[in-house]
């Protein structure tokens, strides 16, 4: 779940910042908390900020397991054959921050995509 996107709210404001706005950035989500009640958009600034600034562990491992999705897509990827996916696999393992993350990281490289489910479906205990 990705509960971060890029949405930045401003408790001065109450508005969504964006890039071409001093210290924000443009997002598809920028539009998230509009309309809705006070205390809602509140709560999903907070939670929003706490995952972008990564001031809980609750955020740094919310952080990982994006990485982690897009370390694992472009696994995938490369598996299929698409050239040019090293940059996109370095900066996701770059961005891993917990231990937890740095060895699932290691494993995903280490295993086929498709190896992991052939040993689940198999009973393999090693898993």
């Amino acid at each position: 779940m990705n509960i971060g996107g890029d949405l930045k709210v401003s408790k001065r404001q109450r508005q969504p910042l964006c890039s071409d706005h001093p210290g924000g950035r443009q997002t598809k989500s920028s539009t998230m908390v509009r309309g809705v009640p006070e205390p809602v958009a509140e709560m999903v600034g907070g939670a929003v900020g706490e995952y972008e600034e990564k001031t809980s562990l609750e955020a740094a491992c919310a952080r990982d397991a994006d990485k982690l999705e897009c370390l694992i897509q472009a696994i995938e990827y490369r598996e299929q054959g698409h050239q040019n996916v090293q940059p996109w696999i370095d900066s996701s393992l770059a961005a891993l921050k917990t231990p937890s993350a740095k060895r699932l990281a290691h494993e995903a490289l280490g295993t086929g995509s498709l190896e992991w489910m052939s040993r689940v479906l198999n009973g393999d205990q090693n898993t």
